[in-house]
């Protein structure tokens, strides 16, 4: 039997008392409410209850707390739209959470304890007709196919299930296509019908008429035209479409790397032989949007390459090659050519780029090449190579500005590991001295 308020309670008890029931199976209650209550303590008492219109519920409480009586209740759910009806019990540094749930003509009850994840019930049968049980002990509810809900509880001193009594709910009628019942009439409502422009669809989330979507990705300007995909959107391409089967495009291209020349010459049995070349570079190249790339940026001075399937691995090298710093890293840029062509039309360039082994070298061959005149050659055709020795000899470095260098390597990298190797040796003299 449970012991009356002003009587102090085990954890064992706390536990037990959710709701508190004991000998009494029902409580009296109106026809709204199924409920369960203590025979020896009418305030000890919960359960589900119904509005009055029949057409919402809620689950509600009135629980004790060491001697004080607090009353809990969810909030009012529809049986149409759904919802959550939901109260968390507390008392001093404990709690439990009491959840009803009703969603697409169904319910479901959860039950859960401060340091537990919760027991859920099945989901039920409530709308257009009931009938299961939903149990997360120690409580449950049931509905019947006479579309009536009750309240259960366990009673761990009897070993068995109370019951409230059924309370009755009504249902919203089921509907024909093409109507949508209205709680607040009571009745089932056309669904608007809306006529759009031709080329534009209602859109029911946002309730407008919106352009339709060009699903054959035709140019509206020049139908002639292909609309290719570039990232998330589409664009119309600058040339007409033609069958390029029967008229390929004219190859203007010309090897990448075919002027590049070894940095040490040749090598036999008896050592290097031929000319040597200091700070030598190599011929690279990448394309700007065209065909060949899908319309593409393969030049793009990033290593991020997403949604660039078409690019080569050697457009990749050379991105990163020219990360550095804010110009173009260890490359130089020679110039943009055409490497094919479609009716006359260039439908494909490419740009060259000298690169080098650091950004030093480029900046060194950026202003010692017009010391000795030596010039870049062209972009189908570029001039890479390294200086001579004995050009590298001629060479005014003092007329060299070497401030990019300083500013991007030298301030960044070189001079706080100078400072830390400074600071590591002034920390050494005291130990030194000491150690004479």
């Amino acid at each position: 039997m449970l012991k009356r308020a002003g009587v102090k309670l085990s954890l064992y008890s706390l536990l037990v008392l959710v709701f508190l029931w004991s000998c009494g199976p029902t409580g009296s209650g109106d026809a709204y409410r199924s409920e369960v209550y203590s025979a020896e303590d009418p305030q000890y008492r919960g359960g589900v209850e119904v509005s009055r219109d029949r057409k919402s519920v809620r689950i509600y409480g009135d629980i004790p707390c060491y001697g004080s009586y607090s009353r809990y209740a969810g909030q009012w759910i529809s049986i149409q739209n759904g919802g959550t009806s939901e109260f968390t019990e507390r008392c001093r540094n404990w709690w439990r959470t009491y959840t009803l749930e009703i969603r697409n003509g169904q319910l479901r009850i959860y039950y859960r304890t401060a340091g537990s994840s919760g027991i859920y019930g099945d989901w039920i049968p409530l709308c257009p007709q009931g009938g299961g049980v939903s149990r997360a002990e120690p409580y449950l509810v049931e509905t019947n196919s006479g579309n009536s809900i009750r309240f259960c509880h366990f009673d761990q001193y009897q070993n068995r299930w109370v019951c409230g009594r059924w309370a009755a709910y009504v249902c919203p009628p089921e509907c024909p296509s093409g109507y949508t019942y209205d709680s607040s009439l009571n009745l089932c409502t056309a669904d608007p019908a809306y006529i759009c422009p031709s080329g534009y669809t209602y859109n029911s989330s946002t309730e407008k008429c919106e352009r339709a979507p060009n699903t054959n990705r035709s140019c509206p300007f020049n139908p002639n035209r292909p609309c290719i995909q570039e990232g998330s959107g589409y664009f119309c391409s600058p040339y007409d479409c033609y069958d390029a089967a029967s008229t390929p495009p004219v190859n203007t291209d010309t090897r990448q790397g075919a002027n590049d020349v070894p940095a040490d010459g040749q090598v036999t049995e008896e050592g290097c032989v031929g000319t040597v070349y200091v700070f030598n570079g190599r011929d690279m190249r990448c394309r700007p949007p065209g065909t060949q790339t899908g319309f593409s940026n393969c030049c793009r001075k990033t290593t991020t390459w997403f949604g660039l399937g078409r690019c080569s691995e050697a457009e990749r090298q050379l991105a990163s090659l020219r990360s550095w710093g804010q110009l173009d890293g260890n490359c130089h840029y020679v110039g943009e050519y055409c490497a094919e062509e479609w009716f006359d039309v260039c439908v494909q360039k490419k740009r060259t780029y000298c690169c080098f082994s650091s950004p030093l070298a480029r900046i060194i061959h950026e202003q010692g090449r017009p010391q000795l005149g030596i010039g870049w050659g062209t972009p189908q055709s570029p001039n890479c190579r390294g200086f001579t020795m004995q050009e590298f000899q001629k060479l005014d470095f003092s007329k060299i500005d070497f401030s990019e260098w300083v500013e991007e390597e030298v301030r960044k990298n070189i001079a706080p590991s100078i400072e830390t190797n400074i600071q590591n040796v002034i920390n050494q003299i005291p130990s030194q001295i000491q150690g004479q």
